[in-house]
């Protein structure tokens, strides 16, 4: 059987996580894949087994905000169409039993395929695709064109009438157990988080709530990978508050790099105000780390016992790092038992769900 996964990005040597579940889901399947994706200049990472292919499409970014949201789904629109008649020399050569689209962007090239060709078109979904469906009242289309839609996050399934639970299948993110284990080096005093410098990471949290615990003074340092929008308001705040020998930036960083940065550390903290199954803390955890994090999405069921998790609020937050920071946590326990979430295992089961259709 071969499957086509439709993605608007595709990982690559610039950007590795970016198309992350779509490319673990190609390397690992049993299945031959062909892949359509968004044309890049990056170096796209080589699959066994599959295809891919790159079309040439203008970019046009969805904006939320209500001035311009009519005129951005506008163009939007145009892209998905191009997007769509570029995609049909491959519809009608190979006639895929199963077209698996990796957001709702691209699903009219799905239910083409399903019209004219009696494709099985599946769906992956992630929180920002229902926050955009929502916007324009698409969720309930999704799920009659859907012959099964994939969730990131458990959480999800309460925004959903019942009549359609029985084309949900939970998916969620995972981990490649080759690059992200513990090492069992050395650990130093560090507290690390990653993510994009915006809003909904709520960074400011994290920082506030690390100055407020006094790690600083025992030695700890918190280290943030990522880049974004907030990155100077935060270089400030961490100025003001005159933590700057104790809090370290980091811009983006290859997930290689990440591994051996989780092991230099001792903790994974998220302080977000948004999130669905984040592959950050289960790619810290595959490396030993105790997680704390704000309650959101499916985190508490992710971390269980291994971490703490706490309000949104600078007292919990700070007491639980300095809780967490001075209990002694058994690495190869927490690595061991956040290994289901490989994208091994992952993608064994989404190829066992293929088969159920």
């Amino acid at each position: 059987m071969q499957i086509l996964r439709v993605s608007p990005s595709y990982s690559s040597q610039e950007s590795p996580g970016s198309g992350l579940n779509a490319y673990s889901h190609t390397v690992n399947s049993r299945f031959e894949s062909y892949v359509l994706t968004e044309y890049s200049d990056k170096t796209l990472f080589d699959s066994p087994n599959s295809t891919i292919k790159k079309l040439q499409v203008p970019k046009f970014k969805l904006l939320h905000n209500s001035h311009f949201f009519f005129f951005s789904f506008l163009l939007k629109a145009i892209q998905i169409f191009i997007f769509l008649l570029k995609s049909l020399p491959t519809l009608y050569k190979y006639r895929f039993k199963i077209i698996h689209c990796y957001t709702p962007i691209h699903i009219f090239t799905g239910l083409l395929s399903k019209i004219f060709f009696k494709s099985k078109l599946f769906v992956s979904l992630h929180g920002t695709d229902l926050v955009t469906l929502k916007k324009i009242r698409m969720q309930n289309i999704l799920f009659y064109i859907a012959d099964c839609v994939l969730l990131t996050s458990n959480a999800m399934y309460k925004d959903f009438p019942q009549k359609y639970h029985h084309k949900i299948r939970f998916m969620g993110n995972g981990f490649d157990e080759k690059i992200f284990f513990n090492k069992a080096l050395s650990r130093r005093k560090q507290i690390i988080t990653v993510g994009g410098l915006r809003w909904q990471k709520n960074q400011e949290l994290l920082i506030r709530a690390f100055y407020h615990s006094n790690l600083y003074e025992h030695g700890f340092k918190l280290t943030l990978v990522g880049n974004g929008k907030l990155k100077d308001k935060l270089h400030n705040l961490v100025f003001s508050l005159g933590l700057t020998d104790s809090v370290e930036f980091i811009d983006e960083l290859s997930q290689h790099e990440l591994s051996v940065i989780y092991n230099e550390s001792s903790l994974f903290a998220l302080s977000s105000v948004s999130e669905g199954s984040p592959k950050v803390v289960i790619e810290a955890m595959a490396c030993g780390l105790p997680v704390v994090s704000t309650n959101v999405g499916d985190i508490s069921s992710i971390v269980g016992d291994l971490g703490a998790i706490c309000d949104s609020n600078i007292e919990c937050f700070s007491k639980a790092l300095t809780t967490s920071v001075n209990k002694t946590w058994a690495g190869e326990s927490i690595s061991k038992y956040i290994s289901y979430r490989s994208w091994s295992r992952i993608t064994d089961n989404l190829d066992n769900i293929y088969l159920e259709f």
